[in-house]
């Protein structure tokens, strides 16, 4: 409903109006003006020039005043309004909602004059379209009740229970299978656990997590078969994927305590130790050990394949070892590839700061001709002349044997890095890691003394670098020239000097051949 201004709707303005009109001679409007249906609240009288339509004037003249009508709440009921041709006292309107019943209007002139409009005749809904009911509306509507019901029936229903497999771990294996399966003994494998048991204890609280038995007798299964994770899996009764989380969590623990196993000593204890074992083997003096490189095949490598194929035609990965007497290994380095010349792999490790940092390290260790010859590395001599050159040789090799022991005990304990086994189907880095914690394991099985069977000692694989590793014509031309040649131009003079006097100090028959 529009707003009327309140200006318009008095009688007699209305009437000043219209009598300015005629006498400007302007005639009636153009337009009758409108009926203006006036609420029932504002307590006013219609406008004279209404009644003047209908053929009689408001009663008494006068309309109702603005503002004197019926206040809201004190009407007459609904439903027991005036009845038909009894109209309301002046000045006493009936509030909005509270009039008379549908139907029973009040005749015109004796009710209230505000009332013109009769009521509306109920209005039909539109028709709806014929369609087909859905299956939904076909359906019996279902309360809240039949749906928790539903819930109920569903959360008891029967599920299929879990199957676990009966779990295996070292301590149900008596010591004999202990030794031939994980290659160690029970009580170093318990020391191990005792030493892991903060970096392999479970994160959760399930039932059914592995302890660190379990992962830890997986993993040494693994090393020890070297067979796919699903045989490991199925030893110790648990799933491939299983056994792989094993090896990958254990393998990272035992990388970060490789230093407490693998250690080369200089204390003069520890030198004199070396000395004296390596000497009573063939009586070489001052040997403080020997060095040598061999092969673990993997897979071949998603990020430049050609750099790890070896001289023997397969992809691998270069292991430069440093043992003892007592076939401990003193020092690894895993991570080149297996196209990498001993000497580089040489050049670019820990070894050489070893002796050129620390001068307390006295004595030299030795290694096959693939090496260069340094005053701390003693190589054979190429075509021996004399007797004590002969003899240089022959003491050398059999010396220089301990690695090749060193590394066919390190792969018949551990088979996973032996190649008849087939290549380790992991990328170089985690390969890299296996091989320096095999390397720690074998050292604390050669310090508590344990044995390998004799149904399990077979011949040991050594690398293609310790069988017939020649050097090139290229190195023996720059060796006999640097003999030619002064100090200044060639530091290796040196290191001729010293391996000379070795011989003549120690092999003392210069008589030629």
């Amino acid at each position: 409903m529009g707003i009327i201004h309140p200006m318009l709707l008095h009688p007699r303005i209305v009437e000043e109006i219209h009598a300015e009109r005629l006498q400007r001679g302007a005639g009636p409007s153009r337009r009758a003006p409108r009926q203006q249906r006036v609420p029932a609240t504002t307590g006013q009288g219609l406008p004279r020039a209404l009644w003047a339509q209908r053929g009689r004037g408001p009663p008494g003249g006068q309309g109702v005043p603005r503002g004197q009508g019926a206040q809201r709440g004190q009407g007459v009921p609904r439903g027991q309004g005036a009845q038909r041709g009894q109209g309301v006292p002046r000045g006493q309107g009936v509030p909005r909602g509270q009039g008379a019943q549908r139907g029973q209007g009040v005749t015109r002139g004796q009710g209230d004059p505000r009332v013109l409009v009769a009521p509306r005749a109920p209005v039909d809904p539109p028709p709806q379209r014929d369609r087909a009911p859905s299956a939904t509306q076909q359906e019996t509507p279902r309360g809240p009740g039949d749906r928790q019901e539903e819930v109920k029936d569903k959360q008891k229903a029967p599920r299929r229970p879990r199957v676990f497999k009966t779990r295996l771990n070292y301590l149900q294996m008596s010591e004999k299978q202990c030794q031939k399966r994980l290659r160690l003994s029970r009580e170093t494998v318990t020391e191990l656990c005792a030493m892991m048991q903060d970096d392999l204890r479970p994160m959760g609280f399930g039932g059914h997590s592995m302890p660190v038995a379990l992962k830890l007798t997986a993993t040494l299964s693994f090393y020890a078969s070297g067979s796919f994770q699903g045989s490991t899996g199925q030893l110790c009764g648990i799933s491939q994927a299983a056994a792989h989380r094993c090896i990958k969590e254990v393998t990272n623990a035992l990388f970060k305590r490789a230093g407490e196993f693998i250690r080369y000593r200089t204390n003069p204890e520890s030198q004199t130790e070396r000395s004296m074992g390596f000497c009573a083997i063939a009586g070489f003096p001052r040997v403080q050990g020997v060095i040598d490189c061999t092969h673990v095949a993997i897979r071949a490598p998603s990020e430049q394949p050609a750099a790890f194929i070896n001289k023997e035609g397969f992809y691998s990965i270069s292991v430069q070892l440093v043992c003892d007497h007592r076939k401990r290994i003193l020092q690894v380095c895993a991570r080149f590839s297996g196209s990498s010349d001993d000497a580089y792999i040489l050049q670019n490790s820990q070894v050489p700061d070893l002796f050129l940092q620390q001068p307390q390290l006295e004595g030299w260790i030795l290694g096959d001709r693939s090496y260069p010859l340094q005053t701390w590395l003693m190589t054979p001599v190429k075509n021996p002349r004399t007797k004590a050159e002969l003899q240089y040789n022959l003491s050398h090799s059999s010396t220089r044997a301990t690695i090749k022991q060193t590394i066919g005990l390190l792969k018949m304990r551990f088979r996973c890095l032996d190649r008849s086994r087939g290549a380790l189907k992991y990328d170089p880095t985690k390969v890299s890691q296996i091989v320096v914690v095999c390397c720690a394991l074998h050292n604390l099985a050669q310090q508590r003394g344990e044995v390998l069977n004799a149904e399990d000692m077979e011949e040991a694989h050594c690398s293609s670098d310790e069988e017939g590793a020649e050097t090139s014509s290229d190195e023996e031309h720059g060796e006999d020239q640097a003999e030619g040649e002064g100090e200044r131009h060639h530091p290796e003079i040196r290191a001729l000097k010293v391996r000379e006097n070795l011989i003549l100090s120690r092999f003392q028959d210069p008589a030629p051949l």
